[in-house]
Formats: structure tokens, C-alpha cells, sequence
């Protein structure tokens, strides 16, 4: 009954928890009568894989696409891929202890969560990973970005009367359900109180940086790509250290869809570009990160990153989305790398997944694990949509 409240929660996060329960209930009626009666039902093989080939139809047609189109789609989905592998040990502020557990089972994926500060099932995505995606699927339907119809899915999405909101009024770590992140919580709140601007000032935390995936994918090579990426953080981060360290990591990604490198020295040269396009105050200091991320490639990517701090705020989150940018040699062993890493893992590598994903390619991204991703159909129905 859980795990059907949390996938029906997060499809229907408007119907409510206790609608949902009662129809759950008289479904399970109806289908223990029908097996009364009836009996079981027998699935053949080709029903069974039904998911599997829809998956594999979905990718057939992106491959068919043009290279810079396959490495905006393979941007999304590795972002949203490695999210949901990381998530299930999302927050764990020990390295060693992330690293007993892999070593005793899987990495990716792992089975069942082991974050101290929230339980969700897994193969859903973090808080960070769900921004992205109601980015992406915004972004679809709406056939483009429009600033309000943004910010009214969000709030509709992780606001009153939502999966999210049950979750927020527990109290015991850790909760059951998702977490909202802090600038949610304040966008929320603003929004309910009719506090404008409703964003959170203060946040540095890179959420605004992961919904830009889908704005690069959507918009790369189009003059106003960096202005509504700005505009898309400001919705629920007005922190100039926020804006400016997204729209830096915007720079980085379209240089990769566009030329297939890791996008990092085209991104340095043009941030310090007197006649830059968009040009912010914190430009140099996010090229300065970039350099310092790329210094450190000596180290294995769990050094670098407890060298650098394992929270969430920028610019430490950044300097390791840096290192694993740099050190990366293909999407399994980064995205793996990424979760030994521990701390913030989830924001750190879903870049990082965007990045190395679109530089590899989608043939990079394991078939298996798209399928361990719920709503795996959907995120790659609207990629389709927004890279054509």
C-alpha cells in the first residue's frame, strides 16, 4: 500500500492520500474477485518486456537524431539515471560507511535506502532529481519556458496536499517519503503566505543548477538559453551564488553537447570573455572553480571530494561536479565513483551525469539501469519532445 501511495501520490499529487486509499482498497477488491472467479492471469513474454521495449523504442528514435540532439537527450537522462542510482544512499556523510555497504552488495541502485534523513523506494529520484524532471515535463507540454506556468507546477508538485507535504510533518529521521530541500520549503511557504518574490534568498544549494539540464537540452545554441536559465533558478532561488554557479554550469554543458569535449576550458575562456554573452558578477569566480576542480585530477574522485566537502552548497558542491567531470572516463565508473564520494551525492553526480553522459553518449547509459528509473517511459517521451 505504500509504494502504491508514493508512485499514485506522485502522478496524482492533488487527489490526496486518503482518496487514493479508498480506490486502492476497492481495486483490490475488484481484483481478488476477479482471481476468485476468474484465476490468475498468465503474461507472456512479449507483455512482460512490454516496458523494456518501450524503453528501447524511445532510444532507437533519439539514435536516429542528429549527434548534438543525441547528447541533449543523453544529457537529461544521464542526469536523471544517476540520480535515482545514487539516491538510495543519498546523505551519508561517511565515506567509509558508503563504502562498507557497496562493498557487501551493489553500488547503483542499492536495494534498499540507507539515507539517514529519508526513505523513498528504490529507483525514484531525489528531490533534486524530481526538480528535473517536473522541469523537463513543464518544459514539454508547454512546448517551451513560460516563467509562470514553472513556478505553478512546482508548487503544485511539492506543495499543499502532496506526497511531499505528508513527508514534511514527520518528525523521526529518517522520514518516510521524500525530502524537500530548504529553498522549496521556502517557496512554498512564500507562496501560501503571498510572499513575493517567492524565492528563497538565501539558498546556494545547486537545485537550480540540476533544473538547468532540461534548459540547456531544450535551448542549447539559442541566444537566450543563459537568461532563462537564470530565470528558471530565480523561481525558487533569487541567491546570486545560486544563479551564477547554474548559469556557469549551463556554459559548461552546452560547450559539451555542442563539440563532445568535456566542455571545461571553452567554459573558462568564455566566462572571462570581456564581450561574454550574459555576463554576471560571479563569472570569475565560478572559472576560478572550474580551475580549481580540474587541478585536483590526481586524486581519485572520493579524495577530491572529501578534500573539497561533502555538503550541498556551492562552491564546494562544484569543485567535485568539476573533478568528476575531469576525471571521467565513462558513465558506469563516474556515476559509481560519484556515490562513493558520499555527502551530497545526488546534486554532485547528476551533473556530473549530464556532463559525461552527453559526452559519451546514449549508448553510455546502461539499458538496465534507464529501466530501474520509475517513469522511465515518461522522461524519455519527453526528451523526444524537447530535443526536436
Amino acid at each position: 500500500l505504500s509504494v502504491f501511495l508514493h508512485r499514485a501520490l506522485r502522478m496524482y499529487p492533488r487527489v490526496g492520500p486518503c482518496r487514493i486509499t479508498v480506490l486502492y482498497i476497492l481495486a483490490s477488491c475488484a481484483g481478488l474477485s476477479v482471481l476468485y472467479f476468474v484465476g490468475p492471469p498468465s503474461f507472456s513474454g512479449e507483455e512482460l518486456s512490454a516496458s523494456k521495449g518501450m524503453a528501447q523504442a524511445s532510444l532507437a528514435r533519439l539514435k536516429a537524431l542528429s549527434p548534438a540532439q543525441q547528447r541533449r537527450a543523453a544529457a537529461v537522462l544521464g542526469a536523471l539515471v544517476t540520480d535515482a542510482a545514487t539516491t538510495p544512499l543519498h546523505w551519508i556523510y561517511d565515506q567509509a560507511k558508503v563504502k562498507e555497504l557497496t562493498e557487501k552488495g551493489q553500488t547503483e541502485f542499492y536495494p534498499t535506502s540507507q539515507c539517514p534523513f529519508y526513505t523513498i523506494e528504490t529507483g525514484l529520484t531525489s528531490a533534486y532529481g524530481d526538480q528535473l524532471y517536473i522541469t523537463l515535463k513543464t518544459l514539454a507540454e508547454s512546448k517551451g519556458f513560460q516563467e509562470d506556468k514553472m513556478a505553478d507546477t512546482l508548487f503544485k508538485f511539492f506543495g499543499p496536499n502532496t506526497i511531499y507535504e505528508d513527508a514534511r510533518k514527520q518528525t523521526t529521521k529518517p522520514i518516510q517519503g521524500p525530502w524537500t530541500n530548504h529553498n522549496l520549503k521556502t517557496f512554498i511557504a512564500n507562496r501560501e503566505n503571498g510572499v513575493e518574490p517567492a524565492a528563497d534568498a538565501d539558498s546556494k544549494d545547486p537545485d537550480g543548477l540540476l533544473k538547468s539540464i532540461a534548459m540547456v537540452a531544450l535551448l542549447s545554441g539559442k541566444p537566450d538559453l543563459l537568461e532563462t536559465v537564470a530565470k528558471s533558478v530565480r523561481i525558487t532561488q533569487s541567491n546570486p551564488i545560486a544563479v551564477g554557479y547554474a548559469v556557469g554550469g549551463a556554459r559548461i554543458l552546452e560547450h559539451v553537447i555542442h563539440t563532445g569535449s568535456d566542455g571545461l576550458d571553452a567554459a573558462i575562456q568564455q566566462l572571462r570573455d570581456p564581450k561574454r554573452a550574459f555576463p554576471l558578477p560571479t563569472d570569475e569566480d565560478v572559472a576560478s572553480a572550474i580551475e580549481k576542480g580540474k587541478a585536483a585530477k590526481g586524486k581519485t574522485h572520493p579524495e577530491a571530494v572529501k578534500e573539497f566537502g561533502l555538503p550541498c552548497s556551492m562552491p564546494v558542491s562544484f569543485y567535485g561536479m568539476i573533478h568528476g567531470i575531469t576525471v571521467a572516463t565513462d558513465f558506469q565508473s563516474a556515476v559509481r565513483n560519484g556515490i562513493l564520494a558520499a555527502g551530497d551525492n545526488c546534486s554532485r553526480g547528476a551533473f556530473i551525469g549530464a556532463c559525461v553522459a552527453a559526452r559519451y553518449g546514449l549508448d553510455s547509459i546502461p539499458l538496465d539501469w534507464i529501466q530501474k528509473v520509475k517513469q522511465a517511459d515518461e522522461i524519455l517521451g519527453y526528451i523526444e519532445t524537447i530535443v526536436q
